[in-house]
């Protein structure tokens, strides 16, 4: 589906210094807005060889390389004595082994990429607040060569599918946090694999892990964590930031859980969840997921080997997997509910 507007949207995204860089356009004159010398820019620092999608479709809206500036091994602090986050704001929390840490989502608004490592595994946790979409990821990759690289990803200044862009500063490649694969450079098509996260509010992650810890604000980058750039853009269920394709068989902003096992995807709203009770067992070609209803989003607790999971909103996970079976409460979606298509 692709949408006309007809009025402006305003959004505000956290870029250079202390204010967010305030973007304002229709999609009726997204094309002459659009930051044409930005994009330039962009194309030529990237390393955009080998593409998998179309470049074109690629939108800078004004943002530079690491204008948002990605976090690398934050400053962490034990949970059960942190002033910040409140107890009742969203976090996305990471358990691997016997270490768990929580990532406040009033910091990754400003952010939208930590590196960092958790029970001995080199990760990037990524947010971004155009699709409410939260993931985890193995930093680490194979090459076609058999070589193992540990990534470090910043944030390009691209947006593709309403979805943010990182990159990687070995290949300088672009990546793509809902694809979860390279789509340029010498890594192009090499794929991230996702580790369990919960949405959750951070009450919940200190009483599940008393010991964990939580990244504090102590960012090195003064930005006001208290405050939401985002919440008008979140208050209107129908704004979208800028003109792509999706399917049009939910509301645009439904959030979800997307399960992906290879090329069969598939995405569980809210309202199937609460029809189950809060909790549901999705069925994949290679195992169940666990997929639990938090009071902040979704937690996923049992991911098979091969599987990735993420929050996200409806449209930037149709636009990325067209062919997606749909999980719905009954009446929800045009597509059948309870089996997709």
């Amino acid at each position: 589906m692709r949408v006309n507007w007809t009025r402006v949207g305003v959004i505000a995204l956290a870029a250079v210094g202390v204010a967010a860089l305030t973007l304002a356009w229709s999609a009726r004159g997204q094309q002459r807005r659009n930051n044409e010398s930005m994009k330039k820019t962009l194309m030529e620092t990237f390393d955009m060889s080998n593409a998998i999608i179309d470049t074109d479709e690629l939108l800078a809206p004004g943002v530079p390389k690491d204008g948002i500036p990605a976090l690398t091994d934050p400053e962490t602090a034990p949970a059960a004595s942190a002033e910040f986050p409140g107890l009742t704001d969203r976090v996305v929390s990471v358990a691997i082994g016997d270490e768990a840490v929580a990532y406040p989502i009033k910091i990754l608004n400003w952010h939208e990429a930590v590196n960092d490592t958790v029970g001995g595994v080199p990760i990037v946790v990524t947010y971004c607040p155009l699709c409410d979409s939260a993931a985890a990821a193995d930093r680490r990759v194979t090459t076609k060569d058999g070589e193992t690289l540990t990534l470090e990803f910043g944030i390009s200044g691209f947006l593709y599918n309403s979805n943010m862009v990182m990159y990687d500063q070995t290949s300088m490649g672009i990546w793509s946090q809902v694809y979860l694969r390279a789509m340029t450079g010498p890594l192009a098509g090499t794929r991230l694999r996702t580790v369990p996260i919960r949405v959750e509010p951070f009450a919940r992650f200190i009483a599940a892990h008393p010991t964990g810890r939580v990244m504090t604000t102590n960012t090195g980058h003064n930005r006001p964590y208290d405050r939401n750039p985002y919440a008008g853009y979140f208050a209107d269920g129908e704004r979208v930031f800028h003109d792509f394709h999706w399917r049009d068989d939910l509301p645009v902003k439904t959030l979800g859980a997307g399960v992906l096992a290879g090329d069969d995807a598939v995405f569980v709203t809210k309202a199937a969840l609460e029809a189950h009770g809060g909790s549901m067992t999705v069925p994949t070609p290679r195992g169940d997921v666990a997929v639990t209803l938090t009071d902040a989003g979704f937690a996923f607790d049992a991911v098979p080997e091969g599987v990735d999971v993420m929050q996200v909103f409806w449209h930037s996970w149709s636009a990325f997997h067209p062919q997606t079976r749909i999980i719905a409460a009954p009446g929800e979606a045009k597509t059948d509910a309870d089996g997709g298509e």
